[in-house]
């Protein structure tokens, strides 16, 4: 488990680095998130800026790989020390951005670069916007309900993932905002950077909704064939990996190539607005969500109170994480009691607790191994704890045990549900047994 927890994510700081780098290119007349005329693109001061910001985030993807590679082979403590690498991967990358913008921001100012070049521009619309058909995000929905017919135990869980799949086209529709991309006067421009900017935000959007299907039918095919079921959620995810940063390129390199050319006497200059490139800052916008000004993908507003809120939830979240972290790796150390009485047969461990009336269970058994083919539905599967709902060949079995420590408490009740139960104490569970047969 720990070597698949870090398998999944050493690749991220690689990705952010080849996305922040990519920056270096001006597209709409913006480099590193500064503004800048074609005379400033070559300045010799610049590329000295851009150089060092270069040099600064290899090393900087590459101290987090490092660390994250030598974190994997420190036991006990996997969950605490994955959520503290997380944050950091999430802050280190932007530090060498901050830098490098404040840097041409001040040599903007010096050369005189923003004198000439600030302007107040409004809007006046584009072409009319021409929307994805709803009834193309209908089938990702009915394809995410189709395993109901199959597993009715985790509807719930199918229906959530079918309302993810609608939720697609919400934000596909309500996150993007339709101001047009004006970069200068040149209409043309505007209206060819607002059309690619759009379809690949759509397309981004219809493939999630399939993705999200397709999950859910990886779901139902979990309990039978769980390897199967594991390779090719694997592999959908890298695809998905890949599709995002494929638009994503796609639509800055349309944005390079469509803006060679600007920069001359008249652009559109708001740097006021992006506190170090990347934070958007504008009482004057009545808008919470606004587009990022390269690329395809969308910010928020944090002069709004909206905006504000959801930034701060954000920093609260990510400063919970370590903390959370060391919770999910107590669960791996934590006692888990069972308990008979004359009632009923009682488990336990943290804020878990199970209860089986006496008089339901149809027979109690011990079990030295847990089922070899035991997939996880809802829970908790960690080396030392598995807790939740699992799957096995006979269907949905409840699970609270530490895999490392046998006997397991087999428990099959009147109305055919299935628990396997053991405490960290072997003696324990052998006890628990005896009282129910007693």
């Amino acid at each position: 488990m720990n070597w698949i927890i870090w398998l999944s994510v050493l690749w991220l700081p690689a990705l952010l680095a080849y996305m922040n780098l990519n920056e270096i290119k001006a597209k709409k007349n913006i480099v590193l998130g500064v503004t800048l005329p074609q005379e400033g693109r070559e300045d010799a001061q610049v590329q000295r800026i851009l150089q060092t910001f270069k040099q600064r985030t290899i090393a900087a993807a590459a101290c987090l790989l490092i660390v994250g590679i030598a974190a994997m082979f420190i036991p006990g403590r996997t969950m605490t020390l994955f959520m503290l690498w997380t944050v950091l991967t999430v802050i280190v990358p932007y530090i060498p951005y901050v830098l490098a913008n404040r840097d041409l921001k001040r040599l903007k100012t010096e050369r005189g670069w923003t004198s000439a070049s600030r302007i107040v521009y409004a809007d006046t619309g584009t072409e009319p916007v021409r929307y994805l058909h709803p009834l193309l995000f209908v089938p990702p929905v009915l394809i995410a309900l189709c395993p109901i017919l199959i597993e009715k135990g985790l509807s719930i869980m199918y229906v959530m993932m079918a309302v993810l799949c609608a939720l697609s086209y919400v934000s596909y529709r309500y996150l993007y905002r339709n101001k047009a991309e004006m970069v200068d006067a040149d209409t043309a421009r505007t209206a060819a950077l607002s059309r690619i900017r759009r379809y690949n935000w759509g397309k981004m959007w219809l493939i999630s909704s399939y993705a999200m299907a397709f999950i859910s039918l990886l779901s139902a095919l979990t309990p039978r064939h769980p390897f199967v079921s594991f390779l090719l959620l694997g592999v959908l995810c890298i695809a998905i990996c890949y599709e995002a940063v494929h638009l994503e390129m796609k639509t800055r390199k349309a944005q390079e190539k469509l803006t060679a050319d600007s920069g001359g006497e008249w652009y559109v200059d708001d740097d006021e607005h992006w506190l170090g490139g990347l934070l958007y800052f504008n009482p004057d916008d009545s808008k919470t969500i606004i587009n990022n000004r390269v690329g395809m993908n969308s910010s928020v507003n944090i002069a709004r109170p909206a905006g504000m809120v959801l930034m701060s939830f954000l920093v609260i979240l990510l400063a919970g994480m370590p903390v959370m972290g060391v919770w999910l790796d107590s669960l791996g150390t934590q006692p888990i009691v069972l308990s008979v009485d004359d009632r009923q047969l009682r488990a336990s461990s943290g804020m878990t607790h199970y209860t089986i009336e006496r008089e339901d269970i149809a027979s109690a058994e011990l079990r030295e191994q847990l089922p070899e083919r035991l997939a996880r539905r809802f829970g908790t599967a960690m080396d030392h704890y598995l807790e939740g709902t699992f799957s096995d060949t006979e269907g949905a079995v409840k699970l609270l045990c530490d895999p490392y420590c046998p006997p397991y408490l087999y428990i099959v009740t009147k109305d055919g549900k299935r628990y396997l139960l053991a405490s960290r104490v072997s003696e324990e569970t052998i006890q628990a047994e005896q009282l129910l047969k007693e």
